[in-house]
């Protein structure tokens, strides 16, 4: 089968991934209302022609931050990559040259946050994606009936006090009372 559009990606991947990993990638809270509406919101984004445009030489060059990127399109901060490779999160990391961001939960543990965010700042990455909409994880029933967190584990997140890796269902959420203040130390 040749893969030429996303949807031919998706079909493949459909086959070659279990039935829970299936599920957590596409799966949402609940009954999925949110997921839904993005799905649909980036259905609406078309891409609007000019013509009459001299486009015999196209330079897709932007920056970021002061950054120099060769084209607008990044890998957004997302997780749990070893569901579908052996090595996650790594291998995604080493994918891309450009500029590196990094997702952070923020942890109640402030140790655990600082001892994450000298680690990527150690590892060359230029960006921290701050995300604070989950100070209660969603209901999300396809997990909860395929045990899919019970069988995760962030291993790249090592307690300063105990130096193991922490399984994803006890990992403490984000706090209910963050505010702007409590930012001010990144």
């Amino acid at each position: 089968m040749s893969l030429v559009c996303l949807t031919d990606f998706q079909a493949h991947a459909r086959e070659q991934l279990s039935k829970s990993t299936r599920d957590f990638i596409e799966g949402g809270a609940d009954d999925s209302i949110t997921r839904d509406d993005n799905i649909a919101a980036f259905k609406r984004i078309r891409l609007r022609p000019r013509y009459l445009r001299d486009v015999s030489e196209v330079d897709t060059r932007t920056t970021i931050q002061g950054e120099e990127i060769s084209a607008p399109i990044c890998i957004a901060p997302t997780g749990f990559h070893c569901l579908v490779w052996p090595d996650g999160e790594m291998s995604t990391a080493r994918a891309p040259e450009g500029l590196r961001w990094f997702q952070l939960y923020v942890h109640p543990d402030l140790q655990l946050n600082k001892q994450l965010i000298q680690r990527v700042e150690s590892l060359g990455f230029k960006a921290l994606v701050i995300t604070l909409d989950t100070p209660v994880c969603g209901n999300r029933r396809h997990d909860i009936r395929n045990q899919l967190r019970r069988n995760l584990t962030l291993t790249d997140l090592q307690s300063p006090k105990k130096g193991n890796a922490i399984p994803y269902f006890q990992m403490t959420p984000i706090s209910t009372s963050h505010c702007w203040n409590d930012l001010s130390w990144f």
